[in-house]
Parts: C-alpha cells; structure tokens; sequence
C-alpha cells in the first residue's frame, strides 16, 4: 500500500524525502484507512471524508475503506458511522478522480448476523453429534464461522452479497480472512477444500465481473 501504510493525511505532512520514497513504492498506488484507525475498526465517514483531498494531491489512485464500516462482520450493510452510506463516499472519491476500494471478509460471518440466524445451513458445521457452526478462527473478541462452499446455495447468497456491494460504485476489494474457505472440514458435498476454495472465489469474480 502506498506510504507504507499511512493514511493519505499523514504521508501529505510527512517530511518531502518520506513523500518521494512512498509515491515510487510502487504498484498499487493505494492507500486506505487500516493506518488511520491503526486496526481499532473505528474509522467514521466524516475522517475518510478527510482523507480524500490528501490522496487526490498525493497522485494516489484508490483510497480504500478498511474493516469498520460494516453492521457486523457477516452483516455486510454500513453502520451508524456511515449514515449517508458507501455508496456516497464512493460518489466523492469518483468526483476527484479516485477509485474506490472496500474491505470485506466474504466467506465468514460472527454469531447474531442476520445470515447465521436466517441461514446456519449455509455454514460448515462440526461433528454430527456436536450440533453447532464450526469455529474457524476467532477475531473482534468472538468466534466467527465460514461458509460451506460446496452448497450452491451458500454460492448464491455470496453472489448476491457481493454484487449489491459493488453496485455502490466500488472499484477494489480487500478480500480478508478469504482462507476460511479451505478449512479442513466435513462439507455437505462431496468437495475437497482447495476445490471450496477456488470455487468461491470464482463465485466472488463472476458476481462483481472483470473490471472490479
């Protein structure tokens, strides 16, 4: 990410020889708002608002919206940190001349999503005699779950998903925690996990088409 990870901002009050180390850091000309809120998910629509006049200057060419904007991780519509939604932000970056980029961790969701409570079928699950979501990871203080790829379903609901995010006007995905789909598990079809793998992320790339 250019400027080593810092936020737009912080690069443009950074001393020149610090400048001119990030804008020939190379490919991609990207920065975004993990730095900014150094991992807390706390980044509002008012401080990246901020950041796009900093990124235009700076010759960046996307400005990227980290984990944070999201309901709960699984509940992919913004939260009250985004009453104007995504969708307007990307309008103002589009304005200047910027792409718009979107962190999404597609394959997992937390308990009390609106998905896990409507659709725990979706998800891979453990033993037969436990009953219960199979844990694939724990992050923000709580287990999260991974879907079962080898359900066409689940490859509905993710097409679905992903293709009413990108219609906000959304040019990049940092695609996070994509790993959870090649867990090692017992899923409903007959698939290996490197299969559940690819075939997700076919799904994802055929949802939002080439140009994303």
């Amino acid at each position: 990410m250019l400027g080593r990870g810092r936020s737009p901002s912080a690069i443009r009050g950074a001393k020149p020889s610090s400048i001119a180390t990030a804008r020939t850091h190379g490919p991609p000309r990207a920065g975004g708002t993990w730095a900014k809120s150094r991992g807390a998910c706390g980044t509002t629509r008012i401080e990246i608002a901020g950041e796009i006049e900093p990124a235009r200057e700076l010759g960046y060419e996307t400005l990227e919206i980290d984990d944070g904007w999201e309901e709960r991780v699984g509940d992919w519509r913004p939260n009250k940190k985004f009453p104007h939604s995504i969708a307007t932000l990307a309008s103002r970056m589009h304005d200047v001349g910027l792409k718009t980029g979107l962190w999404l961790a597609p394959f997992i969701a937390l308990s009390g999503t609106t998905v896990i409570e409507r659709h725990p079928e979706l998800f891979l699950h453990g033993p037969p005699d436990a009953g219960n979501l199979l844990s694939v990871g724990h992050n923000w203080g709580e287990h999260f779950y991974a879907l079962d790829l080898s359900r066409p379903v689940a490859h509905d609901w993710l097409a679905e998903t992903i293709s009413e995010i990108a219609d906000w006007g959304i040019d990049m995905f940092k695609l996070d925690f994509i790993y959870a789909a090649a867990i090692e598990a017992e899923r409903a079809e007959k698939m290996s996990r490197e299969e559940a793998y690819r075939a997700g992320l076919r799904t994802i790339r055929e949802a939002v088409g080439p140009d994303v």
